[in-house]
């Protein structure tokens, strides 16, 4: 088992797509010692999980709307995925 460094940096972790800060702490509800923040934690790490519900997921299809979208030129800063990003910079 390896162990976090002295002075090592906090981890931060994102949901995935479709996914919940739920799934990275107590994943299909079999235990938080299942999920990949305990395991973090017990190598001694200080870890985070940006809140996120899985319907916050809907946020992405007001890109749908956007002629980026049409034209296969989104960014990550633009309506589908722009409150994604606000997110992690203020769990960050």
């Amino acid at each position: 088992k390896v162990l976090a460094p002295a002075g090592a940096p906090h981890v931060l972790i994102l949901p995935g797509f479709g996914n919940a800060q739920q799934d990275y702490i107590n994943p299909l509800s079999e235990g938080e010692e299942r999920s990949v923040s305990y395991a973090l934690r017990e190598r001694g790490f200080s870890v985070y999980v940006m809140p996120l519900e899985r319907i916050q997921w809907l946020n992405v299809l007001r890109g749908i709307f956007t002629l980026s979208f049409w034209l296969r030129r989104t960014t990550p800063y633009e309506a589908a995925y722009g409150w994604y990003v606000e997110m992690g910079r203020e769990a960050y």
